[in-house]
Order: C-alpha cells, then structure tokens, then sequence
C-alpha cells in the first residue's frame, strides 16, 4: 500500500494546533467557553482553504428558528451571514443560514460524561435543522459528475451518505477526565473511559438518525470516529469501516475509539477537511426571499401562486 505521509503532515498539524493553543493561552483564559471557542477559531481559520468561513453563533431556517451555540464552519464565498458582522468580530456570534452551513463543532475545555452528552444533543439539534434544507440525493447527480460517488449507505460498505449535501458534525475537547472523573492526560485511562460512556449511552450514540457527530476528540490523544460494521468478520466479530459521516443505520453504525498519542488535532482536522471535500452545497431559495419579502401576506402570496398555476 502507498504511503500518503505527505512529510508527516497529520503529525505536524498536530503540533501547530498544540503550538497555537499554548500561544494563546497567554492571552486566553480557557477555563472560559467563548474564550476557547475564539481560540478555535483563530486556528482552525489558518489551516482550512478561504472558502470556508469559521465564526461562531447560529444556525436558522427559513422560519427564523435558531440553534446551535459554538463553531460554524459555512460557505462564506456565497452565502451571507445574517447579522452582517465583520468577519474578524468573534466576540460578538454570528446568524448562519442552515444552507450554508458545512459543519457544526462543540467545543469543550474538557469533556467528561455530562459534557459529552450535553454537546452530542447540540451538535444532533444543529444537524436536524440542517438537513431541513432543500437536498440532493446522489442518484439525482449526472454521471458525468466526477467528483460524486455513485455509493451510498448500505449495511457493508459506507463511506458516502445518499445525499450531496450533508452536515459535518464535531466534539473538540482539549482534555478529558479518566474513569475517576478527573482530568488526565493517560490516553489509556481516556480510553477507558471514551469506550465506558459511549457504550452505556448506545441509544443515544447509536440510532437509525445520522445527526451523530462524526469524529469526538477526547484531548491532543484519543479519538473517536464514525464506523460502520461490515459482513466481515474475524475472530467472531464484524471488522469496522471507518466512514466520513455516520450512517445512522442502528446497530450497524458506531465508533471507532483509539489512542493516537499527540495526533488526535491532527487526525480530527484530516477527517473534517475529507468530509467537508465530500459536500456540495446548494442555492439558497432567493426567489422565495424575494416573493415573501414582496408579497408578505401569505394567504394573498398563495392565492396568486394559484392563479399563475392556473
């Protein structure tokens, strides 16, 4: 098999994240949320390509619906945000049009069982509005389309979902506690525990939705990513795909849980960057902006839609 080490790249994104966040510490107190979700921000925007707008705030539907409270990463080249902020204002949160958005991360100083769960049901909220929006299915792609997969979920084999654009979903956390609910920096007492509350909470982390994040980081060394079991099995159990989102497809869909010592940043922002290659946004509806915008009264809107519709 070839290797994609690309210099040790996983690696070495790894280490800038590390590098910056100890940087900004000096200025930052992270015991404080919004303190570290800026941080975040401000590093996060050095490593993704400029299309990709980072701010932090909400998400809204078409209805004016809000959810969501940490990192929006959305399609600022051409979508607008909604409280026309300037774009290096993190203090004050943003309004992000669900159309928009590509992914949605909690970030956390350090998760423990409470923590954990509280940012799943965030980041499950945030992606069930999302996917109110108007959808593509693959099938619906021309052929010609090379850069869509003709694979969609199945109960083997699960790498793209059935639809074009999907929401990418993330838990960050720069530490973790162990067993013993205290903060440790031992990735195999963090491991212990990632695997403990993952599998006492199966129906909240495993269930026919796909609103899951798709990768937990539990600190700079133990990681959590999307899987899905295959018919293969070896030594009496089903071997596990790794996937770019969860599937959602109960009790196929689960976690892969790994010590990765030091890489965990890394590996997170490889697995976000594949994911975020993956999803092509569509069109906010403009002409039913501008419809609702000139004709307000949505009885008179409708009864003249009916008259043009004969």
């Amino acid at each position: 098999m070839d290797f994609y080490g690309y210099d040790n790249l996983v690696k070495r994104i790894a280490d800038k994240f590390l590098f910056e966040f100890e940087q900004m510490e000096a200025v930052y107190n992270f015991d404080i949320g919004d303190e570290l979700e800026i941080a975040f921000c401000k590093v996060l925007r050095k490593f993704l390509p400029s299309k990709y707008g980072v701010v932090r705030g909400f998400v809204v539907s078409k209805d004016g619906d809000k959810i969501g409270d940490d990192v929006i990463i959305y399609d600022k080249l051409n979508f607008p945000t909604l409280r026309f902020l300037n774009d290096d204002d993190l203090i004050i949160k943003q309004q992000v049009p669900i159309e928009s958005v590509y992914a949605y991360i909690e970030i956390k100083n350090t998760l423990d069982e409470t923590s954990l769960l509280k940012a799943v049901s965030q980041v499950k909220a945030v992606k069930e509005m999302c996917y109110k929006r108007n959808t593509m299915f693959l099938w619906n792609v021309s052929s010609d389309e090379k850069e869509y997969f003709s694979n969609k979920y199945s109960y083997s084999g699960a790498w793209e979902p059935t639809i074009i654009n999907p929401v990418y979903g993330m838990i960050f956390s720069r530490f973790s506690v162990g067993l013993d609910n205290k903060k440790t920096d031992n990735c195999g007492k963090i491991n212990e525990f990632a695997v403990k509350v993952i599998n006492k909470h199966k129906k909240i982390f495993i269930s026919n939705k796909h609103y899951n994040p798709e990768v937990i980081v539990f600190g700079q060394s133990n990681i959590a990513v999307s899987c899905h079991k295959t018919e293969i099995v070896k030594n009496g159990e089903n071997l596990l795909e790794l996937t770019k989102f969860h599937t959602g497809i109960s009790p196929y869909c689960s976690y892969q849980i790994n010590e990765h010592p030091n890489i965990s940043f890394g590996l997170a922002l490889a697995h976000l960057i594949m994911g975020l290659n993956s999803i092509k946004l569509l069109d906010m509806p403009w002409e039913k902006i501008f419809n609702c915008a000139k004709v307000p009264n949505s009885d008179y809107r409708k009864s003249i839609e009916d008259g043009l519709n004969g």
